[in-house]
């Protein structure tokens, strides 16, 4: 009871700090054990990767923390692009901000960022490792909490259909920028691979001040539809790459297996 409490307050204190916070809404449904989505990246006509999301329950009884894993690869032979990251972490359903998040770079599993925060330390730390040797540590505050790409992912989600503007601080490169979303009720009709029929969502759009050196070089403004049922799917984003614009699109929902919900390291 005491962790929901605290999950209510951080949301409302959420919704005090928004420009307009009127209609924000939350729910937790998103946050599903054994999900997994995979995604087509596309610039234009050209089919740039794949992104692959799955998520399971850190505990089999309590369903309060979640392990949601997001991983990208570019397409074979791309003469402009390669990209591939994976993406680890642990988020709280009731307040998704920066718990314990990971970052795995290329194919090197050794080479890594992770973001921590300290429980009621108020800060976080922020270490880069090359072949397990850490080669930089920086302190992060805590105060607002702060949030992770995952976070985001998973907030884009949580809040869709809310008719207000958040801004949050956003953990990237060692420090702490601002992503701006802006929540729409207008409901539209969105096609995508995953489904034979349009999927009533709502719209979100938005602008980040920093710059995803690992993620293609993602910044500045993006824009995404979410369903309108229970699952709160994104089913289309679009963002800004170093090359133009991309479009990301649910392309398959299905179940993660036992071999790709194996247990995170402490």
């Amino acid at each position: 009871m005491r962790r929901l409490l605290l999950g209510w307050i951080f949301v409302l204190c959420l919704v005090l700090s928004s420009p307009a916070s009127a209609q924000f809404r939350y729910v937790t449904t998103p946050f599903r054990d054994g999900e997994q989505l995979t995604y087509k990246v596309k610039w234009g006509f050209v089919r740039l990767g794949t992104m692959l999301m799955r998520q399971s329950a850190t505990d089999p009884f309590l369903f309060d923390t979640m392990k949601v894993v997001l991983e990208g690869n570019s397409a074979a032979g791309l003469p402009f692009i390669s990209v591939r990251f994976i993406t680890t972490a642990l988020l709280d359903i009731h307040r998704p901000s920066n718990a314990w998040y990971e970052l795995v770079p290329g194919n090197n599993p050794r080479t890594r960022t992770i973001y921590k925060t300290i429980s009621d330390s108020g800060y976080a730390l922020a270490i880069s490792t090359e072949e397990d040797v850490p080669v930089r540590t920086d302190t992060l505050s805590v105060d607002p909490p702060f949030y992770d790409g995952t976070g985001l992912f998973m907030l884009a989600r949580c809040a869709a259909g809310s008719d207000t503007t958040l801004v949050l601080p956003t953990g990237m490169e060692h420090a702490l920028g601002k992503t701006t979303i802006v929540f729409t009720s207008a409901i539209e009709e969105i096609s995508v691979p995953a489904f034979e029929r349009p999927i009533r969502a709502h719209e979100f759009h938005g602008e980040t001040d920093w710059v995803g050196a690992m993620f293609a070089g993602m910044s500045g403004g993006f824009r995404g539809w979410v369903s309108t049922d229970d699952a709160r799917r994104i089913l289309r984003a679009e963002v800004k790459l170093f090359l133009g614009s991309a479009a990301i699109e649910l392309e398959e929902v299905g179940v993660a297996t036992q071999d790709t919900r194996s247990k995170t390291k402490d």
